[in-house]
């Protein structure tokens, strides 16, 4: 899903504020193609029951269009004695279709546009650093507001709360400032939920999930703790019906360093009688190094990537392809989804400023042609002494070596 700045609205999210008076949420979201606004807050808010979950919500003053008030509700869910709240607005659908797709400008039957950034009213407070749909937070309270769509939704981070409440168009700062964005599952309801409804689920010592629930859509947004995310497993989005149709199929491949075991997961893309290299992946421009989700590599260990030291994690590999060497990017912004720059198909870049923010280093690897042509792209992994080892990466005529090595 491409986003460009006609799918962007202006209006207002929750602001969430910790001291000691609290936090106060509130919410004026305006849906484009009719400014529709969701009603305004007129109830007093439920406070979280678990003490864990220190974040109380308070009402804002009304300020809604059509005067019917959304009450201010809460949700819990607890990870590994961590308690995680969301404070939300909870509108009623009131006899509206609620999740639709309008053809023409004029029409404002749906509450909520698919495929148009939508204020969600919700903002998460963690204490602790946890991933959200794979997009890593530090501590804190984030906006969170969504691209619905048909199938999957497109999901986006900010801790720019305050940036919401200012019912100023969203921003290139704001976006520059967002903490990440994924795709999380889309599918229904057992029944017909009138009212929007956010719960928490655990799901293990170290997981669980967000589930929002509103007319007769159902949206999953996964969360763990940060310190304790399972190493070695490739995290895939879709069915997996759907996984064996993509036409750039995922792959993976060990990498041994010595005793001791590293994982690479990968999309791979086939030529089909395209010019690669200066063409599809343009030079001098920042490329996700395969297909479909970030490649990503699984370290259960301290190592070395280029000579940039990482701690045990899990680190998305982007590179710079040019004619010459290439620069190799390691970020641990893991969640990045299709192509990540505006100048490859248009459209914004997913590279914001707080994803570039997390990147922990770049460095140049060597590159070079290939003996033959090498349709699909493939990544494996050479050794390279007792704890190294070089990712040789190979597409149509050219390779690059990425040295690795344990510390």
């Amino acid at each position: 899903m491409t986003i460009d700045s006609s799918q962007l609205i202006s209006g207002e999210i929750m602001n969430s504020r910790h001291g000691s008076q609290g936090v106060s949420c509130t919410l004026q979201a305006l849906i484009v193609l009719g400014f529709l606004a969701f009603p305004a807050p007129g109830v007093s808010g439920q406070e979280a029951t678990d003490e864990a979950a220190s974040f109380p919500c308070e009402p804002a003053p009304s300020s809604g269009a059509d005067g019917l008030g959304a009450p201010i509700d809460t949700a819990t869910v607890t990870i590994g004695g961590e308690a995680l709240q969301v404070c939300y607005r909870a509108p009623s659908a009131r006899g509206r279709p609620v999740f639709g797709h309008s053809l023409t400008y004029t029409d404002t039957r749906w509450v909520v546009q698919y495929d148009t950034l939508w204020n969600t009213g919700m903002v998460i407070h963690t204490a602790a650093a946890v991933e959200v749909a794979g997009i890593r937070v530090d501590p804190g309270s984030y906006a969170i507001y969504a691209i619905p769509s048909s199938t999957d939704w497109m999901i986006a981070l900010s801790p720019d709360t305050d940036g919401f409440l200012s019912g100023e168009p969203y921003s290139e700062d704001a976006h520059a400032r967002e903490a990440g964005r994924a795709m999380v599952r889309a599918g229904g309801t057992a029944g017909y939920v009138e009212r929007l409804t956010v719960h928490g689920e655990p799901a293990g010592s170290s997981t669980g999930s967000l589930v929002l629930e509103w007319e007769r859509t159902q949206v999953r947004i996964p969360i763990r703790l940060a310190e304790t995310r399972a190493t070695l497993t490739c995290e895939l989005r879709g069915a997996p019906e759907r996984l064996a149709q993509r036409g750039s199929p995922p792959d993976s491949v060990m990498v041994r360093l010595g005793g001791r075991e590293a994982k690479l997961c990968y999309g791979r893309p086939s030529v089909r009688d395209r010019k690669i290299f200066g063409g599809l992946v343009p030079y001098d421009d920042l490329w996700r190094t395969g297909a479909n989700e970030a490649t990503v590599i699984h370290l259960p260990f301290p190592a070395e990537i280029a000579g940039i030291a990482v701690d045990p994690g899990d680190y998305a590999i982007l590179t710079i392809p040019s004619r010459g060497d290439w620069v190799v990017v390691v970020n641990a912004s893991t969640n990045q989804w299709g192509r990540v720059t505006p100048t490859v198909g248009g459209g914004r870049s997913q590279y914001s400023e707080g994803v570039r923010a997390q990147e922990v280093g770049r460095a140049m690897v060597r590159s070079g042609t290939t003996d033959g042509h090498v349709e699909m792209f493939t990544i494996r992994a050479e050794e390279a002494g007792a704890d190294a080892a070089i990712l040789v990466l190979e597409w149509e005529n050219t390779w690059v070596r990425i040295p690795i090595r344990a510390r």
